[in-house]
C-alpha cells in the first residue's frame, strides 16, 4: 500500500512538471520576443546590429526588424529557433 501510493505521488509530481513545461513553451512560441533578443538574432547571423529601433509583426512568427545598421526580417522555426536575414530596404 505504502508503495502505491509513492508511485502515485511521483507521477503525479512528473505529469505535472512536463504539463507546466509544456505550457512554458506553448506561451513562449506565442510571444514577441524583446529588443534585445532580436539584437542577438541580428548579430549571430553576422550582422552588425547596436540598437533596435522598430519591430512591426508581420505574422505570429515573423518580424520586420529596423536596426540602426538596416533592416531585418526574423523569423521564428517550429522548434522556436529565432534566425534572421538582411533586407533591402523597409516594406510598408
Amino acid at each position: 500500500m505504502q508503495a502505491t501510493r509513492k508511485f502515485i505521488h511521483r507521477s503525479s509530481l512528473s505529469f505535472s512538471a512536463v504539463l507546466m513545461l509544456a505550457v512554458a513553451m506553448g506561451s513562449a512560441q506565442g510571444q514577441t520576443p524583446d529588443h534585445g533578443k532580436f539584437r542577438a538574432v541580428i548579430r549571430s547571423a553576422d550582422y552588425p546590429c547596436a540598437h533596435v529601433k522598430d519591430v512591426r509583426e508581420v505574422d505570429a512568427n515573423t518580424w520586420d526588424i529596423q536596426c540602426n545598421s538596416g533592416f531585418f526580417l526574423v523569423t521564428r522555426s517550429e522548434d522556436g529557433t529565432l534566425s534572421a536575414v538582411k533586407k533591402a530596404e523597409a516594406s510598408d
